[in-house]
Parts: structure tokens; C-alpha cells; sequence
């Protein structure tokens, strides 16, 4: 069971409830002793949209980018750690569908490069964090509730290593089982609609002028920009993945022993026999008809050179649908490789300065980076993508 951690701003110190729960306070004031070796592993993706843009040219089909990858990180890294402001003061974006909030723990910058550490917040009550104990039976199961301070945010960290030099992000695992990749998007989004140097938030005449600029924000003088609603912010990332060639599969079909299929179903959600008033009701508040649901499929299989060129003619056939995508496992190896290519991953094991229990040194976690060979990973994917 995963541990939630929680964050203050205000206080500093460590306490500990109930031997599980941690409340970090002044998360500077905390080392631990000695230099851990730790296993982190990234997970690649190719930048393919970050900053602010514009549709130029006939038909606005060219965009131009006011605001690159690299001029918002340097932005970033500034607004969020380089000034001293109140950890709350650090969210980008409000609590939504898909998430509550995520705060800037940390930043660190090496070279260009650049990881940072949020902090994301998970749901309580007024009664703080509540839990029920695995091993209670289901006749007398109880919620016990700890008390958590009015300042304090629960959350657990999240890891992402940047590099606009490369076009690429990769999210950091190491002992945390969430990656975080949807309040990342929201963050670097929520940052560049509001707090950006290009985004315009003030008053003229007890009127409220909002928006974004093509100009950036002036320093020193009265801000007299005015919104531009041809701006927009825009982050779109794509994983890189590793594709087998086609050769290699039917040259190698005899040491395949099993072939994998994700089969997705569509399961209704409402009853058939509802009545026109119920129906109008669920479209009116937004509750989806069906649910799509994924089973994984694994066959073992002894495939010829024909069996796999078949395979690999029906994915071509159909334009690399994912209803034709398929992953064969070879003999001696439980990597499944898919026809559509398999996500780029690179693990790394080394000494790793700890901060606390969950949260690294990032500028030591930026040197066992270093120690990677994600950038010809990445070389190797542009190249076959172009």
C-alpha cells in the first residue's frame, strides 16, 4: 500500500502520525545519512509542441512559436524556485475532472537540461486522511482518520527530466508507482495560459483584461499590452518508441512462442428501457452511454515466415490500426514487441543522494542521468522517424 505523504509550508520539522503517515514541513532541513544506491528508470517522449504559437500564412497553416521550449523553461524554473514565494502559490492549474492540484517542489537545471519534482495533491476530508485496514474483516471494517494540519497538503512527488536540446521529456520512475504524466501536461499548460511572460492579467478603467501577447511582459514599466486571441498555448508529446524491423520478425518467426492482442469491448452503461426524460438527463449531465474496457490476450503460437508476413500485411493494409496491432514474445525474452513499436524505456542503477524517503537530490539525480544512454536512444528513434 502506497504511503501519502503531505507538505507545509508554514511550519518546519518532521512529525510522524500513526508510523505511515508523514507530515514534511521545512523539506530543506532534511537528510538523510549516506548515499543510497537506487534504480530509476525514464521513459521517453519526443517533444512534438511546447510554448506559445500562432497560425500564420494562407489559411493560418504555418505556426509560428512565440515562446520556445527552451525560452519556458528558463521561465519556469525562475517563476517557480527561483523567487521566494509561498508553496501554494506555486499551482498552475485549478482541481479538475482529471486531477486536484500539483505544486513545484523542486527545479534543477544542468547544462540546458533541466528535472523537476511536483508535488500532487490527492484528495481528504475535513477529517484529514482516512484509511481502513486490509485486514479487517468486512463485518466490522472501520475508517480511521488522521488528522492532518489546515496548512498541509497531502500529495506524493512526481520526476520529469526536460531537454529541449533533445526535444525530448522522460518521466522518472523510482519508487514512486505514479508517473504523473496528466497533471505534468496540466501544469506546463496552466503555466503558459496564466503565468507566462506572454500572458496579460490586469486592470484599465475597473476593467479586467486577460489573455496572451505576442509581446512578452515589459520590466520595469506599465504593462499596457493588450490580449492577442490569435495566441495559443500548445504541449503535445509523443513516447518514442523501439520498432523491430519487419525482416527481423519473419527471419526470426521460429523463435516466436507466443503473440499478445489488447481486445477492447464496449460495455453500455445504461438500461435500454430508460425513458426519454432519463436519457435527456444523462446527456444534460455529461454521463457517458458505454465504457471501453481492455483484455489483454496472450496465445502461445509456432509461427512461420508466412504467419508473421501475413500479420504484418494486415497492420499495413489497414493503416496501422490498433485493432491490427500485434506484440510477439520471442523465446528467452518476456519483452513483448509490437508490430507499432514498444515505448523506449532505460533503466540505471547507482548512488543516489536522498532528501527524504521519496524525494532525491535533483542535482545528484541529474548526474546518474547523466550516466544514461538516452541520447542515442533518441538520435537512433529521430532518425527512423524522419
Amino acid at each position: 500500500m502506497s504511503i501519502v505523504r503531505c507538505f507545509s509550508s508554514l511550519n518546519s520539522g518532521i512529525s510522524t502520525i500513526d508510523n505511515s503517515i508523514y507530515i514534511l514541513h521545512n523539506y530543506n532541513l532534511y537528510r538523510d545519512e549516506g548515499m543510497p544506491s537506487k534504480e530509476i528508470t525514464l521513459t521517453y517522449y519526443k517533444i512534438k509542441a511546447m510554448g506559445l504559437y500562432a497560425h500564420t500564412g494562407q489559411n493560418g497553416q504555418i505556426a509560428r512559436q512565440y515562446l520556445t521550449a527552451k525560452d519556458l523553461m528558463k521561465e519556469l524554473m525562475e517563476w517557480g524556485h527561483g523567487v521566494n514565494r509561498q508553496f501554494i502559490e506555486t499551482a498552475t492549474f485549478s482541481a479538475n475532472s482529471q486531477s486536484l492540484e500539483s505544486y513545484c517542489l523542486d527545479f534543477h537545471e544542468d547544462n540546458g537540461e533541466y528535472i523537476i519534482a511536483l508535488w500532487n495533491k490527492v484528495p481528504n476530508s475535513k477529517n484529514g486522511y482516512s484509511s481502513v485496514s486490509a485486514k479487517s474483516s468486512t463485518l466490522d471494517a472501520t475508517v480511521q482518520h488522521t488528522q492532518i494540519g489546515k496548512d498541509d497538503i497531502p500529495g506524493y512527488p512526481t520526476f520529469f527530466y526536460i531537454s529541449p536540446i533533445k526535444k525530448c521529456i522522460a518521466t522518472i520512475k523510482l519508487d514512486n508507482h505514479v508517473l504523473g504524466i496528466t497533471q505534468f501536461k496540466s501544469y506546463l499548460k496552466g503555466y503558459l495560459r496564466h503565468f507566462s511572460s506572454h500572458s496579460v492579467n490586469r486592470e484599465e478603467g475597473g476593467e479586467l483584461i486577460q489573455g496572451l501577447c505576442a509581446e512578452s511582459k515589459p520590466k520595469g514599466t506599465i504593462d499596457n499590452r493588450f490580449p492577442d486571441k490569435g495566441i495559443y498555448p500548445s504541449f503535445h508529446m509523443t513516447p518514442f518508441k523501439d520498432v523491430l524491423p519487419e525482416e527481423y520478425l519473419m527471419n526470426n518467426a521460429h523463435y516466436i512462442t507466443k503473440i499478445v492482442k489488447d481486445v477492447t469491448t464496449e460495455n453500455l452503461l445504461f438500461d435500454k428501457n430508460e425513458s426519454y426524460v432519463e436519457k435527456w438527463s444523462r446527456f444534460m449531465n455529461g454521463i457517458p452511454i458505454s465504457r471501453k474496457a481492455t483484455t489483454r490476450l496472450t496465445i502461445p503460437v509456432s509461427f512461420t515466415y508466412a504467419n508473421v508476413k501475413k500479420l504484418i500485411k494486415q497492420y499495413q493494409d489497414n493503416d496501422g490500426s490498433s485493432e491490427y496491432n500485434v506484440g510477439f514474445i520471442f523465446k528467452g525474452d518476456q519483452k513483448i514487441h509490437w508490430l507499432a513499436g514498444t515505448v523506449v524505456t532505460n533503466t540505471v542503477d547507482g548512488d543516489l543522494k536522498m532528501l527524504s524517503s521519496e524525494r532525491p537530490e535533483l542535482k545528484s539525480l541529474m548526474h546518474l542521468i547523466k550516466k544514461l544512454d538516452h541520447s542515442k536512444i533518441i538520435v537512433k528513434e529521430v532518425e527512423s522517424v524522419a
